[in-house]
């Protein structure tokens, strides 16, 4: 009896927390009178956070499957609460560091559940695990912080932030203590302006199952949202990361693994719009990109090193001061369907990559400067790179701009689009060997380079008279005739070698 009379009275406390009653005790019972829905308090004048807390620690902290303790720990874990029944105030003025502390703490003592705002300017930092300021590690697992969207507005000023330097910190202290299930939801966070200290809007590291969705980010003083080692099963999702002092999304992780950021919007922030880097040198493992929008940053549109297998699919990267894509030090990644254009280097850059592959992109109206006048350029060691049915056109016609540059062994190029550059198509350095649709073309490419095989291909009108060129190269007929060849192959090296008709066309 005792027992139920107890799961009676802390639903009757839940619910007049939600909608606004007091709580008169007679005897055993509690009895439920509308009040003030701001004075929501229990007999002795506790907030009814408070009241059911002490209710839950005669409970216990481990609840056992199948026992009626579990079915009210389980009735506990589904609340939400506000940061206003903790003290917290929406005005844009008041601190509510601590305050956000209480709340996340009173949610972790019931395993869980919604720290849920409504609309407002709420200043203060939230630390969710550990906490770089005290060095303890609090068990904040399977927490949801929501707002309304743009109208929840969460805000530093200078001092706020956590010794981390995030307005949201999601941490955990090692691999084996690690943060887990928290969701990131209908949140904008917007930095004061007069707020100088350096400081990213949101921080994660040390973390697993972590949902960032339906997030506004601009102003932060270093990255919007910045992912740093030892997390596994991070997705970013329906996010926009807009004028900050440096990147937009910043991966800057080792032994980071399963990472998806979906459909994201990185623009006029003062460095990339999407940083990858991972200083340790390991890779980031299943990195996957889908659908991004990166424009209008004053370096690089997505810039990438060490995250070996990724893919980036889709998305329009566009209208940045330096490369589109700037990809480095990394192996068999993919970029796939995405469009590049009137970004002010190259179009896409790949340096010291290893079998990277890209398939259907559209590149066009990169302009380039200097000797970065090219759509796409491979070189510094890179090897076995592949560009695969994709469009790179109208680069630039007046400044001769070339589609492809490549200084790069074991490339290959098939059912490419090229036309309507204002430079050389595709420009192979001397020495690499590189094969584009099985063959090299005079009119196309500069450079003298063998395929895999050791026989070089050419089309033309007739045999070379000029230029090296070694046993077994072929030139096939451009303009086939009756009495003619189909080609003439070149039977002993020289300048320009000694070059016979093969293929006679009968009359």
């Amino acid at each position: 009896m005792k027992r139920r009379n107890l799961l009676r009275n802390i639903l009757i406390f839940i619910f007049a927390f939600i909608f606004g009653y007091t709580v008169k005790k007679e005897g055993e019972n509690m009895l439920l009178q509308r009040g003030d829905s701001a004075l929501v308090k229990g007999k002795d004048g506790e907030l009814i956070a408070t009241e059911i807390k002490l209710l839950t620690d005669k409970i216990g902290d481990n609840p056992q499957s199948g026992t009626e303790k579990n079915s009210i720990w389980t009735e506990l874990i589904r609340r939400e609460v506000n940061p206003e029944w903790f003290g917290a105030v929406g005005d844009g003025v008041t601190d509510n560091t601590s305050a956000y502390t209480a709340a996340l703490d009173y949610l972790s003592s019931v395993g869980g559940g919604k720290l849920l705002f409504p609309s407002g300017v709420w200043r203060g930092a939230l630390m969710l695990g550990f906490n770089l300021n005290t060095s303890v590690m609090k068990k904040h697992d399977n927490i949801t912080i929501e707002g309304v969207g743009k109208d929840t507005i969460l805000t530093l000023d200078a001092g706020d932030q956590s010794l981390g330097g995030e307005l949201i910190a999601l941490r955990g202290q090692s691999v084996s203590k690690k943060l887990k299930g928290i969701t990131l939801r209908n949140l904008r966070i917007k930095n004061k302006e007069s707020n100088l200290n350096p400081g990213n809007g949101i921080g994660v590291t040390k973390t697993e199952n972590i949902l960032i969705e339906n997030v506004v980010i601009e102003n932060c003083t270093n990255y919007g949202i910045t992912i740093e080692s030892e997390n596994e099963n991070v997705t970013l999702q329906n996010v926009i990361s807009i004028s900050n002092a440096k990147s937009g999304i910043a991966l800057t992780s080792s032994s980071t693994r399963r990472v998806r950021v979906i459909n994201v919007t990185c623009e006029k922030n003062s460095e990339h719009g999407i940083y990858i880097s991972n200083h340790s040198g390991t890779s980031i493992e299943e990195l996957l990109i889908i659908a991004p929008i990166c424009r209008n940053n004053l370096k690089t549109g997505i810039w990438g090193s060490h995250f070996d297998h990724s893919q980036i699919i889709g998305g329009v990267i566009s209208n940045n001061l330096k490369e589109g894509i700037f990809l480095q030090n990394q192996k068999g990644s993919k970029l796939t369907s995405i469009t590049v254009q009137n970004n002010g280097f190259e179009g896409i850059r790949l340096s010291n990559c290893e079998g990277t592959s890209i398939i259907g992109a559209d590149i066009s109206d990169n302009a380039g400067v200097g000797t970065n006048k090219v759509g796409i350029r491979i070189h510094n060691l890179s090897k076995n790179c592949m560009v695969i049915g994709s469009t790179i056109k109208n680069v630039n016609t007046s400044n001769q701009i070339n589609a492809i540059n490549v200084n790069a062994d074991g490339c290959v190029f098939e059912n490419n689009d090229l036309k309507g550059n204002g430079g050389t198509d595709v420009v192979i350095g001397t020495g690499f060997a590189t094969r584009i649709n099985g063959y090299y073309y005079t009119s196309d490419i500069s450079g003298s380079v063998p395929i895999q095989d050791n026989v070089r291909k050419f089309q033309g009108a007739s045999p070379p008279k000029s230029g090296s060129f070694k046993r077994g190269d072929i030139v096939e007929n451009l303009s086939p005739s009756a009495g003619g060849f189909s080609g003439w192959i070149c039977i002993s090296d020289g300048t320009p070698g000694k070059w016979k008709g093969y293929g006679l066309i009968q009359e």
